[in-house]
Protein backbone atom coordinates (compact mmCIF):
# COMPACT_ATOMS: atom_id res chain seq x y z
CA UNK A 1 0.00 0.00 0.00
CA UNK A 2 1.26 3.19 -0.89
CA UNK A 3 2.93 5.09 2.02
CA UNK A 4 1.80 8.82 1.88
CA UNK A 5 3.70 10.04 5.57
CA UNK A 6 6.86 8.56 3.33
CA UNK A 7 6.07 10.30 0.11
CA UNK A 8 6.03 13.72 2.29
CA UNK A 9 8.91 12.91 3.48
CA UNK A 10 10.85 12.27 0.08
CA UNK A 11 9.50 15.38 -0.95
CA UNK A 12 10.63 17.42 1.90
CA UNK A 13 14.10 15.86 1.38
CA UNK A 14 14.20 16.69 -2.50
CA UNK A 15 13.37 20.18 -1.54
CA UNK A 16 15.99 20.81 1.40
CA UNK A 17 19.06 18.64 -0.66
CA UNK A 18 19.95 22.14 -2.35
CA UNK A 19 20.09 24.14 1.09
CA UNK A 20 21.81 21.22 2.82
CA UNK A 21 24.65 20.81 0.51
CA UNK A 22 25.18 24.76 0.62
CA UNK A 23 25.43 24.18 4.47
CA UNK A 24 28.00 21.41 3.84
CA UNK A 25 30.58 23.03 0.95
CA UNK A 26 29.81 26.81 1.49
CA UNK A 27 32.40 27.66 3.50
CA UNK A 28 35.03 26.28 0.62
CA UNK A 29 33.75 29.29 -1.64
CA UNK A 30 36.45 31.44 0.08
CA UNK A 31 37.50 33.84 -2.56
CA UNK A 32 34.16 33.61 -3.96
CA UNK A 33 32.46 36.54 -2.68
CA UNK A 34 35.55 38.69 -1.44
CA UNK A 35 39.00 39.77 -2.69
CA UNK A 36 40.11 40.98 1.06
CA UNK A 37 42.34 38.53 3.33
CA UNK A 38 40.32 39.80 6.37
CA UNK A 39 36.96 39.54 4.83
CA UNK A 40 37.67 36.02 3.75
CA UNK A 41 38.94 34.81 6.98
CA UNK A 42 35.50 36.16 8.69
CA UNK A 43 33.70 34.54 5.83
CA UNK A 44 35.49 31.14 6.34
CA UNK A 45 35.03 31.22 9.95
CA UNK A 46 31.87 32.79 10.27
CA UNK A 47 30.17 30.49 8.07
CA UNK A 48 31.78 27.50 9.52
CA UNK A 49 30.69 27.98 13.17
CA UNK A 50 26.92 28.75 11.94
CA UNK A 51 26.61 25.43 9.54
CA UNK A 52 28.49 23.54 11.81
CA UNK A 53 26.02 24.64 14.76
CA UNK A 54 22.84 23.85 12.38
CA UNK A 55 24.41 20.33 11.26
CA UNK A 56 25.00 19.61 14.89
CA UNK A 57 21.11 20.31 15.88
CA UNK A 58 19.64 18.77 12.94
CA UNK A 59 21.75 15.77 13.35
CA UNK A 60 20.98 15.06 17.17
CA UNK A 61 16.83 15.59 15.90
CA UNK A 62 17.09 12.88 13.20
CA UNK A 63 19.14 10.66 15.85
CA UNK A 64 16.67 11.26 18.75
CA UNK A 65 16.78 11.92 22.18
CA UNK A 66 17.85 8.40 22.55
CA UNK A 67 20.59 7.91 20.53
CA UNK A 68 24.21 7.46 21.76
CA UNK A 69 26.79 8.80 20.27
CA UNK A 70 30.62 6.22 21.78
CA UNK A 71 34.09 7.75 22.55
CA UNK A 72 36.39 8.07 19.27
CA UNK A 73 38.68 5.40 20.06
CA UNK A 74 42.45 4.90 19.04
CA UNK A 75 41.66 1.77 16.66
CA UNK A 76 39.27 3.75 14.70
CA UNK A 77 41.08 6.82 14.79
CA UNK A 78 43.62 3.89 13.26
CA UNK A 79 41.47 2.42 10.70
CA UNK A 80 40.51 6.05 9.19
CA UNK A 81 43.82 7.19 8.80
CA UNK A 82 45.08 3.89 7.11
CA UNK A 83 41.93 4.09 4.91
CA UNK A 84 42.11 7.78 4.19
CA UNK A 85 46.17 7.07 2.76
CA UNK A 86 45.10 4.10 1.09
CA UNK A 87 42.76 5.87 -1.14
CA UNK A 88 45.43 8.89 -1.87
CA UNK A 89 47.57 6.20 -3.05
CA UNK A 90 45.20 4.08 -5.14
CA UNK A 91 44.09 7.00 -6.75
CA UNK A 92 47.49 8.05 -7.78
CA UNK A 93 48.61 4.30 -8.84
CA UNK A 94 45.41 3.98 -10.65
CA UNK A 95 44.98 7.39 -12.48
CA UNK A 96 49.12 6.64 -13.38
CA UNK A 97 47.94 3.36 -14.98
CA UNK A 98 45.31 4.34 -16.52
CA UNK A 99 45.81 7.89 -17.98
CA UNK A 100 42.85 7.95 -20.58
CA UNK A 101 40.27 7.56 -17.02
CA UNK A 102 41.61 11.38 -16.17
CA UNK A 103 41.14 14.77 -18.16
CA UNK A 104 42.99 18.14 -18.39
CA UNK A 105 40.36 19.62 -15.96
CA UNK A 106 42.11 18.44 -12.97
CA UNK A 107 43.21 19.30 -9.50
CA UNK A 108 46.04 21.77 -10.35
CA UNK A 109 43.21 23.35 -12.38
CA UNK A 110 41.03 23.99 -9.90
CA UNK A 111 39.74 27.07 -8.47
CA UNK A 112 41.34 25.89 -4.97
CA UNK A 113 44.61 24.61 -6.17
CA UNK A 114 45.01 28.28 -7.77
CA UNK A 115 44.12 29.88 -4.54
CA UNK A 116 47.38 28.21 -2.44
CA UNK A 117 49.41 30.39 -5.03
CA UNK A 118 48.01 33.56 -3.94
CA UNK A 119 47.20 36.09 -0.61
CA UNK A 120 44.19 33.81 0.15
CA UNK A 121 46.68 30.53 0.16
CA UNK A 122 45.93 30.05 4.72
CA UNK A 123 42.19 30.43 4.82
CA UNK A 124 41.76 28.04 1.88
CA UNK A 125 44.33 25.53 3.74
CA UNK A 126 42.18 25.55 6.57
CA UNK A 127 39.45 25.23 4.53
CA UNK A 128 39.93 22.37 2.71
CA UNK A 129 41.94 20.31 5.48
CA UNK A 130 39.74 21.45 8.29
CA UNK A 131 36.28 23.08 8.24
CA UNK A 132 34.66 21.49 4.71
CA UNK A 133 35.38 18.08 5.73
CA UNK A 134 33.68 18.88 9.32
CA UNK A 135 30.72 20.44 7.75
CA UNK A 136 30.60 17.87 4.89
CA UNK A 137 30.22 14.61 7.41
CA UNK A 138 28.00 16.35 9.35
CA UNK A 139 25.45 16.71 6.37
CA UNK A 140 26.46 14.36 4.29
CA UNK A 141 27.30 11.24 6.62
CA UNK A 142 25.42 13.06 9.29
CA UNK A 143 21.80 13.99 8.20
CA UNK A 144 21.65 13.34 4.06
CA UNK A 145 22.78 9.65 5.02
CA UNK A 146 20.17 9.28 8.22
CA UNK A 147 17.77 10.81 6.57
CA UNK A 148 17.72 8.32 3.62
CA UNK A 149 18.32 5.56 6.14
CA UNK A 150 15.26 6.10 7.47
CA UNK A 151 13.55 6.06 4.26
CA UNK A 152 15.35 2.94 2.35
CA UNK A 153 17.46 1.08 5.23
CA UNK A 154 21.55 1.47 5.97
CA UNK A 155 22.85 0.02 2.97
CA UNK A 156 20.94 1.93 0.31
CA UNK A 157 21.40 5.29 2.29
CA UNK A 158 25.32 4.52 2.17
CA UNK A 159 25.15 4.17 -1.38
CA UNK A 160 22.75 6.96 -2.42
CA UNK A 161 25.08 9.33 -0.05
CA UNK A 162 28.29 8.04 -1.50
CA UNK A 163 27.36 8.30 -4.83
CA UNK A 164 25.85 12.00 -4.33
CA UNK A 165 29.02 12.93 -2.78
CA UNK A 166 30.68 11.38 -5.48
CA UNK A 167 28.78 13.49 -8.04
CA UNK A 168 29.44 16.67 -6.20
CA UNK A 169 32.65 16.43 -6.37
CA UNK A 170 33.19 14.97 -9.82
CA UNK A 171 36.68 15.73 -11.77
CA UNK A 172 37.88 13.02 -13.26
CA UNK A 173 36.76 9.24 -13.83
CA UNK A 174 39.39 7.73 -11.89
CA UNK A 175 39.86 9.76 -8.54
CA UNK A 176 36.26 9.62 -8.61
CA UNK A 177 35.41 6.42 -8.68
CA UNK A 178 37.94 6.41 -5.66
CA UNK A 179 36.14 9.10 -4.41
CA UNK A 180 33.02 6.35 -3.84
CA UNK A 181 35.15 3.45 -2.77
CA UNK A 182 36.07 6.10 0.11
CA UNK A 183 32.79 7.74 0.74
CA UNK A 184 31.28 3.92 0.89
CA UNK A 185 34.12 3.14 3.66
CA UNK A 186 33.91 5.62 5.71
CA UNK A 187 29.97 5.39 5.96
CA UNK A 188 30.88 1.85 7.08
CA UNK A 189 33.19 2.97 10.03
CA UNK A 190 30.76 5.14 11.42
CA UNK A 191 28.09 2.78 11.06
CA UNK A 192 30.44 0.36 14.12
CA UNK A 193 32.39 2.97 15.72
CA UNK A 194 29.22 4.71 16.52
CA UNK A 195 30.56 8.03 15.82
CA UNK A 196 30.79 10.70 12.91
CA UNK A 197 34.17 11.41 14.42
CA UNK A 198 35.36 8.62 12.43
CA UNK A 199 34.70 9.93 9.27
CA UNK A 200 35.44 13.40 10.11
CA UNK A 201 39.17 12.47 10.97
CA UNK A 202 39.36 10.50 7.58
CA UNK A 203 38.04 12.88 5.40
CA UNK A 204 40.76 15.61 7.57
CA UNK A 205 43.49 13.22 6.51
CA UNK A 206 42.29 12.40 2.67
CA UNK A 207 42.05 16.21 2.21
CA UNK A 208 45.49 17.68 4.05
CA UNK A 209 47.19 14.82 2.25
CA UNK A 210 45.88 15.88 -1.04
CA UNK A 211 45.78 19.27 -0.80
CA UNK A 212 49.68 18.51 0.30
CA UNK A 213 50.11 16.85 -3.31
CA UNK A 214 48.31 19.68 -5.27
CA UNK A 215 50.37 22.50 -3.43
CA UNK A 216 54.02 21.31 -3.81
CA UNK A 217 53.10 20.49 -7.78
CA UNK A 218 52.14 24.26 -7.87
Amino acid sequence: MFNLNKFAKVIVGLLLLLPMIFLASGNSLVGAFFTGVLQNWIFLLGYSAVAIAILLFLNRLLAGPKATISPLTARFIGIATLWAVFIVILTVVLTNIFPSGTSADGPLNSAAAKLLTGPLRWPMILSLCLFTPITEELAFRGVIQQFISGLVGFWPATVLTALLFTVLHWQLLIPSICLFTFAMGISIMNHYSHTLATSIIAHIIYNTIVTVLVFVQL
